[in-house]
């Protein structure tokens, strides 16, 4: 399961970003824009296609007049 922790304070809006080029070090390399970081729970097996493949993955938030907040840690997936 993959959970954000420790969201940047005072956000009023969060993206995911995420990249599958996970052979450079950890939070470098081209970024593709995801979505708001999701809530929902799929069920087991929906995302068996992804199985092998590292993401690195973050957060960033923006505050209510779309300046920069911050952003939470690099993390680094492997689907299994």
């Amino acid at each position: 399961m993959f959970t954000v922790d420790n969201p940047p304070a005072g956000d009023s809006a969060t993206w995911m970003f995420f990249s599958s080029t996970a052979v450079l070090p950890l939070g470098t390399g081209p970024f593709s824009l995801g979505a708001p970081p999701p809530v929902t729970v799929v069920p087991p097996g929906v995302l068996c296609f992804l199985s092998g493949q590292t993401w690195d993955m973050v957060v960033a938030a923006w505050g209510p007049a779309l300046q920069y907040a911050g952003r939470t840690n690099v993390v680094r997936l492997t689907w299994q």
